[in-house]
């Protein structure tokens, strides 16, 4: 047990010194977009892409990993949706709630931990979890919120949506490099 606390411990070092950063007023409320913009554009599909392109892939075990996480997707998605709804939320906040309760932070603190813990090769079953997350959330997940805004659901949008989303394209791209016998050039690893 503390052997896994002590490997832990940097990932929740630099989550402490974020926050005191802003306690003691160093980070400023306006770096909050930009970490944010950075995060989704560059550092997070570098992770995803990074944890499938250079792990063993195998179909069978990664496979039934995507299609489980899917099904567990959907039943807790179902599941907040029928209590939202029971509870009398309107629609917006019943499609947020369902939204927001299913997609965690599991890919931003997930695939991190589980590769201090136990290594690069646990990062590829992470970011498989974390790339079935993107993908309910990212079709879903969208159509929902978009319900709650317009009586019909506007699939060209979402469609948009998705084609534009680095996390979508990290995710393809590193499955198909992690399937492939493909040998990136090292600068590029490195990269």
């Amino acid at each position: 047990m503390w052997s896994i606390i002590t490997l832990l411990l940097p990932l929740f070092a630099l989550i402490a010194l974020g926050y005191l950063a802003g306690y003691i007023k160093i980070a400023k409320l306006s770096w909050v977009s930009v970490l944010n913009l950075f995060g989704f554009y560059i550092a997070f599909p570098a992770l995803i892409f990074k944890s499938l392109a250079f792990a063993d892939i195998s179909l069978q075990l990664h496979g039934t990993i995507l299609l489980l996480q899917v099904a567990i997707a959907i039943g807790v998605m179902g599941l907040v949706y029928g209590v939202c709804t029971w509870l009398g939320l309107n629609k917006a906040d019943r499609n947020t709630f369902t939204i927001c309760l299913y997609f965690s932070n599991a890919g931003y603190i997930g695939i991190s931990a589980l590769q201090l813990v136990f290594g690069d090769a646990a990062a590829a079953e992470g970011a498989v979890i974390v790339s079935a997350m993107i993908l309910v959330t990212l079709t879903f997940g969208i159509g929902l919120l978009e319900a709650s805004k317009h009586r019909t659901i506007h699939t060209a949008s979402i469609l948009r949506s998705i084609a534009k989303n680095p996390l979508m394209w990290a995710t393809i791209i590193g499955f198909a490099v992690g399937f492939s016998d493909l040998t990136l050039p090292q600068p590029v690893v490195q990269f």
